[in-house]
């Protein structure tokens, strides 16, 4: 069962495993065993905590946390007993056990080594390696052992943990006897499949519950989507008025500009240059005008697909489309470019 269980340690659980041995027969080997190395070591544990990288016993214990939790829920939903040193567990089962948390802490375990070889290096000038894998596993393997059994106990979907009746054991001899107590071992295995079923059903209405709150969610996130939708039209229609006013504006600088240099006299021919800037006065208003028109038509279908998925209940549609201000200032940059051209063509215009 020892080698089935280490066959099943991932590469990073068995580098993890290694490590620990080599330290914990290195540090023996190394330093010695005495009185004065036990209190060395002592005190320098406790001199942790008021030392640097004190931010790993809080990064640390919480990664191991969050594994413990993950892996009690999975104990939860299978079923499987919560107390880890019970006596009905078998040797090989408690040795399942200790895999499954050293699979789920390796990480854990290789990121504490390292920290706490940093730490010994840095301030002891040294390194203890006995002390290194102790730090690792107070701070990740200790916690995950302490917290996995009550994150499955505290689990809502975990189920009591009943056994079927055991076989009776009848007496040959005596057929009648032994009628009466198959038929009370039948009435213990349908009791048995009863609460099963039960518990089946609980299930299935937690789930139903569970579903009826993500259709709630989903609906509300699809009621939420078309404002995003809408704002999303009008950062392209913002995109539309930045090259427009791009184009209007350069347009009518270099017709202003070519002008004033033939009313001085510089130049004497200026109608080709003051052309290219009618033209490109023209292009910036033909293409905010048809950024306009795009945007209208798709926020009227957009408006029309939102009320009808609203009136089916498919949405909540309970936020309102406001005015669009992108809009409103598409419009006023409209009116403005239409000035300005008629201004440059006609000399008509509130620019003249």
């Amino acid at each position: 069962m020892g080698e089935m269980h280490t066959q099943s340690l991932t590469p990073q659980a068995r580098l993890a495993l290694v490590l620990i041995v080599i330290l914990l027969l290195a540090g023996p080997l190394w330093y010695g065993v005495s009185a004065d190395n036990w209190s060395r070591l002592w005190r320098d544990l406790a001199d942790r905590p008021g030392g640097p990288m004190t931010f790993r016993y809080i990064l640390q214990p919480s990664m191991a946390v969050i594994a413990a939790i993950h892996d009690g829920l999975a104990d939860a939903r299978s079923g499987r007993s919560l107390n880890f040193w019970s006596r009905k567990h078998e040797p090989h089962e408690r040795i399942a056990r200790l895999s499954e948390a050293l699979v789920s802490t390796a990480r854990i375990l290789l990121l504490g080594l390292a920290m706490d070889a940093i730490y010994q290096i840095t301030v002891l000038k040294t390194f203890y390696p006995v002390e290194a894998v102790i730090v690792a596993l107070a701070l990740a393997f200790v916690p995950y052992l302490v917290v996995r059994g009550p994150a499955a106990y505290f689990a809502p979907v975990r189920m009591k943990e009943t056994q079927p009746p055991p076989l009776p054991v009848v007496d040959a001899s005596k057929p009648d006897q032994a009628s009466v107590q198959y038929s009370a071992h039948r009435t213990g295995l349908s009791t048995h499949r009863t609460a099963l079923s039960e518990h089946r059903t609980s299930l299935s209405e937690y789930r139903t519950d569970l579903s009826g709150e993500r259709t709630e969610m989903s609906m509300r996130r699809t009621g939420m989507s078309f404002q995003r939708t809408r704002m999303s039209a009008d950062r392209t229609l913002m995109s539309v008025i930045r090259t427009s006013l791009s184009l209007i504006g350069f347009g009518f600088t270099i017709f202003q500009f070519f002008g004033k240099l033939k009313e001085a006299g510089t130049l004497t021919h200026a109608a080709a240059p003051r052309n290219f800037g009618i033209s490109l006065v023209l292009l910036g208003i033909v293409m905010l005008l048809i950024g306009i028109l795009y945007h209208v038509q798709f926020m009227l279908g957009l408006r029309r697909i939102r009320e009808a998925m609203r009136e089916e209940g498919l949405i909540h549609g309970e936020s309102v489309f406001p005015p669009s201000l992108t809009l409103i200032t598409a419009i006023a940059l409209l009116a403005i470019g239409i000035f300005a051209i008629a201004d440059m063509v006609f000399q008509f215009g509130p620019f003249g």
